[in-house]
């Protein structure tokens, strides 16, 4: 089996690495058994190393399975997604990776710093809980007070774009998440159409898409303050 994942210190899977291992696929395999890539995490992948994934896809060689594994499906490109078999795994609640990690490593803020993330429990084994803890508070009285008129996006904007961006995005659609299911039982959301769902919810599930883009732009060259700044005039202006 062949594992693909961002290298070093690398948060991105390239082109160059995908076209590696389409190449490696594409030789004749060893024996009658199945020649297995796995792509982790698939997000990961930008744009430019997705697209050099569709042709894989499409026409796989004989006997290859190509597993594209992901905790985020919706940053994937719909033509990659449209080019796959779905095969959902329900993770453990957050209670229950809390009282794993609690039993693991100690009491702690184990809630806060799951939903800091977004992760699993396992990839919080090492992590520095306190931060994790402390940047989630943080990151979330400071919406608070922009969502309240305290605080103004121009403020904050650069000094998030250049500080753990990606654990404020993840923190940001947690909380918002949060609060829509807090709203109305999601059965009630998911059965309702739009323009009958609470503006209240309506503008949370708008939030949410844009936290959502914004993460798959993340790690692209993009002027990171002025959208980061763009986002958060979203909130203030709900």
């Amino acid at each position: 089996m062949t594992q693909l994942s961002p290298e070093g210190d690398s948060k991105q899977i390239t082109i160059q690495s995908v076209r590696d291992l389409s190449a490696d696929l594409a030789l004749t395999a060893h024996g009658r058994g199945y020649k297995i890539a796995l792509v982790h995490p698939a997000e990961a992948m930008n744009v430019f190393a997705a697209n050099a994934l569709l042709k894989t896809l499409e026409e796989p060689p004989k006997r290859t399975l190509v597993l594209l594994v992901t905790s985020q499906p919706s940053r994937l490109l719909p033509t990659l997604r449209s080019r796959c078999s779905r095969l959902r795994l329900a993770g453990p609640t957050r209670a229950v990776a809390a009282n794993y990690l609690e039993a693991a490593r100690g009491a702690g803020p184990w809630s806060e710093a799951l939903a800091a993330t977004g992760a699993g429990p396992f990839t919080l084994m090492e992590a520095v809980l306190s931060a994790l803890a402390q940047l989630r508070t943080e990151t979330i009285a400071t919406l608070k007070d922009i969502g309240s008129g305290n605080l103004q996006p121009p403020a904050v904007a650069e000094r998030w774009a250049k500080d753990e961006l990606s654990i404020r995005l993840s923190c940001l659609e947690s909380w918002v998440t949060d609060r829509i299911l807090e709203s109305a039982p999601i059965r009630d959301v998911t059965h309702l159409s739009p323009a009958a769902l609470p503006p209240k919810i309506c503008h949370l599930f708008e939030f949410s898409d844009a936290i959502r883009d914004m993460r798959k732009l993340a790690h692209t060259p993009i002027n990171k303050t002025m959208a980061v700044e763009a986002l958060l005039w979203r909130w203030a202006r709900q």
